[in-house]
């Protein structure tokens, strides 16, 4: 039965996609709706929004433990089967970094999983702009993806003064390893004042 898949492979309140969980456990459409939906009625599984439930937590609140709409979006448009296929961008990632103490109203994701160049999502009180890639999202390129994204706008972004912004990013470079050859290949795909940045910042003489 599909209940032995997911209590083997999904822990309490986490997302579980029905589209990954047919991929993977190979149960038709219709038998998978059908036992979804025995499942839900029986309490083992709790439905968060179309085609997305979860095993919900135990909690002292009579309706369980709540499945986070952030967990949600990180499962559909960030990481799904263990590779990376989105990432943060625009101001949620520049308050992740630390250039800015700005909190965004509207949380913007790039992702391999948009269809559209730009959209927005709804999802449980969370706004998503969700941006479709420029390049395909991996687990080997998404640093160095980010990154320039996110070069194309630290400066509008940024409450920090202009030296302390890019002593700022060499250190996350630094951190996180991204390569010159890894910049290369994407460079690209940006605007041309992505690259102009890096050569009149001098942050190609930081990369590995």
């Amino acid at each position: 039965m599909i209940w032995d898949y997911i209590a083997a492979n999904y822990e309490e309140n986490q997302p579980i996609l029905a589209a990954q969980l047919r991929k993977a456990s190979g149960v038709p459409s219709n038998n998978l709706r059908q036992n979804l939906k025995f499942l839900t009625d029986k309490g083992k599984l709790k439905r968060f929004d179309n085609g997305v439930y979860y095993i919900p937590g135990r909690s002292r609140l009579k309706s369980g433990a709540a499945l986070s709409p952030s967990r949600v979006a990180e499962a559909k448009y960030i990481m799904q089967d263990g590779c990376v296929c989105g990432y943060y961008a625009g101001l949620k990632f520049a308050n992740m970094l630390g250039i800015t103490t700005q909190v965004p109203n509207a949380v913007e994701i790039v992702s391999n999983n948009a269809s559209a160049k730009l959209r927005t999502v709804e999802m449980r009180g969370i706004r998503i702009l969700l941006r479709k890639t420029r390049a395909v999202i991996t687990s080997e390129n998404y640093l160095a993806l980010q990154f320039l994204d996110m070069l194309n706008t630290a400066e509008a972004y940024s409450e920090l003064s202009e030296d302390r912004l890019y002593s700022l990013l060499k250190e996350y470079i630094k951190k996180t390893g991204i390569t010159s050859g890894m910049i290369s290949n994407y460079i690209g795909a940006f605007p041309d004042r992505v690259a102009r940045i890096l050569i009149e910042k001098r942050l190609f003489n930081v990369f590995a």
